[in-house]
């Protein structure tokens, strides 16, 4: 009866339409005698079937209920500040309210602060979200839909996560080192391999493993070996004083340890990177002065802002054949929100293949989880899906003998099944120098000769096109 009540109520006080039911409640609240007043509010509070309290598709009102000397919200939409959305207390009630305007898809964290100090979660809010820190409150609009491939499904059969210490000489210490394989793992068969950084979060706050047993079992992605790498001092190894050792170790370490025990490709164009923030950086990093080993680039929400963006105008300036990148960012998340699309624009005119999601969210795990999907499909598409994503080697192999070479060198390309081939070559900024004559070629492995006389000493890229797909392999020729 008082939902019933309370709704005839607000028609009959809100003629503009439910945009202004809460401004006509709390009108009519300081109208009543202040012996009145609180019996209103929690027939108002009783009746509210979420809060945050949405008058419409874009207007959400914070609620707090209780003795305070002041409240205010805080969160991904004012950069965190404490007291920057000062919460308005109802007449002589105990409630506080702050009326805000989001995009009807925005999907935010926050917290409630309490007498200007007391960070508190929203007690009448049932969503939460985990984060580096602890967790927050969600504030999902109404038309955010939730992720449905983070939630397990007893359907579906689960990968095999496993736990590792791994020891690295170059950095002169341990760490642990989580492995994913799919449900369907034959050592026989190579696998793509994703490689993530801050590898424990994305685990226990994005639910990775989750996903890709999701994505596998749904047919959305091809089958993928997951690497979670963790950090021992995330900013010196991601961004300052270790990050050329951790690049390194990445390099001549870990993944030569991974193909050596789990059965991997060893191609740059099966190979991802991935991480958020600084790790987005450190990914970023990976590929472009690696581009012999990680072929496909995730950078979520990244930390390009260093060092006056000189990372990434560099892989703008130099690009690589043959490598995949895919960007993501949260509208609410200050200079990367400016920086990110402005580089994903300059890659994609520099001829890099690039691609890019930006979500009205802020720079946290809620996005960063609910997001992977659309990185893993885009990387790892199966065949049997669209067009079968460039570096896919299931079926195709290609190998150069002598690298570094000199006037000459010997490529050998192995297919499943009879098809054209294409080979060219390019230098390191991404110039095609010399093609090479095309033919169809039958199944099983095929050695062909490679003139590279009169090309002047340095690094370049051969690339293969093959039946659904490329290869890309460096090629060093010696001056």
């Amino acid at each position: 009866m008082k939902q019933l009540l309370l709704l005839l109520f607000l028609m009959g006080a809100a003629p503009t339409g439910a945009a202004q039911s809460f401004n006509a409640f709390a009108e009519s609240v300081l109208a009543t005698p202040a012996t009145e007043q609180q019996a209103r509010v929690d027939s108002f509070l009783s009746a509210a079937s979420t809060i945050p309290y949405f008058e419409s598709d874009t207007v959400a009102v914070f609620l707090w209920a209780g003795a305070a000397s002041s409240m205010a919200v805080t969160g991904d939409f004012n950069s965190w500040s404490a007291n920057a959305w000062s919460m308005t207390r109802l007449g002589s009630t105990t409630l506080w309210y702050w009326t805000a305007t989001f995009e009807a898809d925005a999907r935010l964290d926050y917290k409630l602060v309490r007498n200007g100090s007391s960070w508190i979660l929203d007690p009448r809010n049932p969503l939460r979200v985990s984060g580096g820190f602890g967790p927050n409150s969600e504030l999902a609009m109404p038309g955010y839909v939730q992720p449905p491939e983070i939630v397990p499904d007893p359907a579906v059969p689960r990968g095999a996560l496993t736990s590792h210490t791994f020891a690295s000489t170059v950095m002169g210490s341990s760490r642990r080192v989580q492995v994913y394989v799919p449900a369907s793992y034959d050592a026989a068969l190579s696998y793509p391999v994703v490689v993530y950084h801050d590898g424990g979060e994305y685990v226990s706050l994005a639910s990775v493993p989750t996903v890709l047993d999701n994505l596998i079992a749904s047919g959305n992605m091809e089958p993928v070996v997951a690497v979670f790498v963790d950090p021992i001092d995330r900013e010196q190894e991601y961004w300052t004083t270790r990050s050329a050792a951790f690049v390194e170790m990445m390099v001549t370490e870990l993944m030569p340890w991974i193909r050596a025990n789990w059965s991997v490709a060893d191609q740059p164009g099966s190979t991802a990177v991935t991480g958020a923030s600084l790790g987005g950086l450190i990914s970023t990093r990976l590929c472009f002065e690696h581009p012999e080993v990680f072929g496909l680039c995730g950078s979520f929400s990244p930390s390009w802002w260093v060092d006056d963006q000189a990372l990434i105008n560099a892989v703008v300036a130099q690009p690589v054949p043959g490598q995949r990148w895919y960007l993501d960012w949260g509208t609410y998340e200050g200079s990367i929100s400016r920086i990110t699309p402005d580089a994903l624009g300059a890659m994609q005119a520099a001829g890099i293949e690039a691609t890019g999601n930006a979500w009205n969210e802020g720079h946290s795990w809620g996005s960063w989880r609910a997001h992977q999907d659309e990185m893993l499909t885009y990387f790892f598409q199966p065949a049997a899906v669209g067009t079968e994503r460039p570096g896919v080697l299931r079926g195709a192999t290609l190998t150069i003998h002598p690298n570094p070479a000199a006037d000459s060198a010997t490529v050998t390309v192995s297919m499943a099944r009879s098809g054209p081939l294409a080979l060219t070559l390019h230098d390191a900024l991404g110039r095609a120098v010399r093609t090479f004559p095309a033919r169809f070629i039958g199944p099983g492995a095929q050695t062909f000769d490679l003139d590279l006389s009169g090309l002047a000493g340095g690094s370049y890229f051969l690339v293969a096109e093959v039946p659904g797909g490329r290869i890309t392999h460096p090629l060093t020729i010696l001056p």
